[in-house]
């Protein structure tokens, strides 16, 4: 599988409605790097990091063929999601619910905390 990463971070940026000089301001760069970055198939791993901070999107995924991705379901056995019924999709879905808002609660609870040690 063949990422040109450049496009992908340009397109990312062009799809939040970020303009190109508000991207290299956040990454402290000139907007000729920036240009140059979306020429790139490849960036080092510490600007990617960095650039999925700012954009809020994990372009590290761009890498995983998602075609072949498997998972443990709650019995331990391998599944591939492209496979996976409709049940067990909607379970996986509120999962995903549940679990966010856990921790939108222990977000609350942390600043709380924080407050207290004030």
């Amino acid at each position: 599988m063949k990422v040109h990463i450049g496009k992908e971070i340009r397109r990312k940026i062009e799809s939040i409605g970020m303009t190109k000089a508000e991207f290299a301001r956040r990454m402290n760069r000139s907007p000729q790097a920036v240009q140059w970055w979306f020429q790139k198939e490849s960036i080092d791993t510490g600007t990617l990091v960095q650039v999925s901070e700012i954009l809020n999107f994990n372009f590290f995924t761009c890498y995983i063929d998602k075609d072949e991705l498997q998972y443990l379901n709650e019995e331990g056995s391998v599944y591939n999601p492209k496979s996976a019924s409709t049940e067990t999709i909607l379970r996986l879905k509120k999962d995903l619910a549940d679990c966010k808002k856990e921790n939108s609660y222990l977000s609350e609870i942390n600043e709380l905390l924080k407050q207290n040690r004030k």
